[in-house]
């Protein structure tokens, strides 16, 4: 029998993103009467799951002013005509006083009066699930929730924001010297959450031992899955080399993409870096349009993706130098490392020795692992001009994906563990 989760996060499910997807896949077969999720943003479908209520920042403000529309159950069939206004593409500027005063915004619990306790006591879950992020105002409610209906309480949690004594946002001024105010709130909501769980999920190891250095937790790694090892296969040998990178292009990536593309310029004046994603800023878009050695085709959809890795050779994923990057993302996993080590291709990460995707890779051989510019070079030639090469981790990689990363094995193991916290 399946407990009926109530699913609290940023973001909706969506197979349109990649966070709505990764969380979505988690309760695939799921039954969808005993699924149900509050977000904040984005654009749900019933796909995953039918039961939603929504409260963007925008709404929850609104509250306060006596306004109207301050949050309600999401009415799929009627989803675009009536939510889409809720959050639109003004999204809030993010620093640590914006965050302060957000925080507050939520904590009047104005927002309540939009009938959110009565949608909860309705649908009378068995378990809350909280994807963590860095709002204060989401633990805080979890842990009411769970409390209030005295069940069980899961944290999934893919990010360190409670290990940053450094300020993340990057602001300056006022807003700079808010952090330790902000730092100071979100780690006193977070160690609440964390002490009162009764489960927590994480998404690579590094975040799980700090995390349970910390805290005594009961918990598991399940690592971001794919289903791409159905779906790949055998690359066509053709005498162009093609050298692909499909995710965020923020977080400093392009500059390292750039470094890869004047690489493989080096080599062969005929060889262009395809690069995919969303421009994030004027900056970025100014620095790949100087680059002639990339090719940017703009962002794409995930099935789009598929026939990209389809048709190369080479996949690519970087990480930033800039010392900044290297501390804010310690932890990060991104969750197009698992279509990559599916790929059937030849795998290439390039970036900081000291994050967790590096040394996840390195350890297993699954990928070459390239942490400097001379090492780029030597490597990038071998795999252009050897197409045997390119073939040295993947049996190593498609091994890891079935011990890692196979998406039915993570659906079974997330969804028993779900399971077990109700039934046993």
């Amino acid at each position: 029998m399946y407990p009926k989760t109530l699913v609290l996060s940023n973001e909706c499910f969506s197979r349109n993103t990649s966070n709505g997807r990764t969380l979505g896949n988690f309760f695939l077969g799921w039954p969808k009467e005993c699924l149900a999720q509050f977000f904040l943003s984005g654009s749900p479908d019933d796909y995953y799951c039918e039961h939603y209520f929504q409260v963007s920042d925008r709404q929850a403000l609104n509250a306060i002013l006596g306004k109207k529309n301050c949050g309600s159950s999401v009415e799929l069939q009627q989803e675009q005509s009536e939510n889409a206004s809720a959050w639109p593409a003004q999204k809030l500027h993010r620093n640590a006083y914006t965050m302060l005063m957000r925080e507050a915004v939520w904590a009047s619990r104005f927002w309540e009066k939009s009938g959110f306790w009565r949608w909860v006591s309705e649908f009378s879950p068995d378990i809350v699930l909280l994807q963590a992020g860095d709002c204060a105002f989401m633990f805080r409610l979890a842990l009411r929730i769970a409390k209030k209906l005295s069940v069980k309480l899961v944290i999934y949690n893919t990010e360190g924001y409670y290990f940053k004594d450094f300020d993340y946002f990057r602001a300056s001024g006022v807003a700079h010297y808010a952090y330790p105010v902000f730092r100071c709130w979100l780690r006193k909501a977070v160690q609440q959450g964390y002490r009162a769980a009764d489960y927590a999920i994480f998404n690579c190891d590094a975040l799980q031992d700090d995390f349970c250095r910390e805290f005594p937790l009961k918990s598991k790694v399940i690592y971001t899955a794919t289903d791409l090892l159905t779906e790949i296969t055998e690359k066509e040998l053709c005498s162009t080399f093609v050298a692909s990178y499909a995710g965020n292009l923020g977080v400093g990536r392009s500059r390292t993409l750039i470094d890869v593309a004047n690489c493989l310029r080096q080599i062969s004046q005929d060889i262009r870096l395809d690069v995919y994603g969303t421009v994030p800023d004027a900056e970025t878009q100014m620095l790949l349009n100087n680059c002639e050695n990339i090719c940017f085709h703009g962002s794409i959809s995930y099935e789009e993706v598929k026939q990209v890795i389809q048709k190369s050779d080479l996949i690519i994923h970087v990480e930033s130098f800039d010392p900044f990057y290297v501390e804010d993302l310690k932890y990060a996993f991104s969750t197009k490392i698992a279509d990559a080590l599916a790929s059937n291709r030849c795998f290439l990460m390039y970036g900081p020795d000291s994050s967790a995707e590096f040394s996840y890779l390195q350890n297993n051989s699954a990928a070459y692992v390239i942490g400097s510019q001379a090492a780029l070079i030597e490597t990038m030639r071998i795999l252009v001009q050897d197409p045997e090469k390119r073939n040295k981790y993947c049996a190593n990689a498609l091994a890891l994906v079935k011990k890692n990363h196979d998406r039915d094995t993570s659906v079974a193991v997330f969804q028993k563990i779900l399971c077990e916290l109700v039934h046993s």
